[in-house]
């Protein structure tokens, strides 16, 4: 989970575990508010992907040579 804005510093936002067995936490403190917006941007779209990727997962055939085709190259992906 990915939680934007921290409730004592509007420069923080917190990276969680969604797994109940391993409920670790990551409280990141950017410099500026657009090094903030940056990581923000950058950690939704690995998240957004990884949702793809579990959709092409669960239903294949969807993902196949549509708009969604999930053969097609990953644009960059570092961070």
């Amino acid at each position: 989970m990915f939680e934007a804005n921290h409730e004592d510093d509007p420069l923080r936002f917190v990276i969680k575990s969604s797994d109940p067995q391993q409920p670790t936490s990551f409280i990141a403190n950017a410099q500026t508010q657009e090094e903030k917006e940056e990581w923000n941007r950058k950690i939704g779209e690995q998240l957004d992907q990884q949702k793809r990727f579990l959709a092409a997962l669960v239903d294949p055939k969807r993902f196949m040579g549509g708009a969604d085709d999930m053969s097609a190259p990953i644009g960059n992906m570092s961070l």
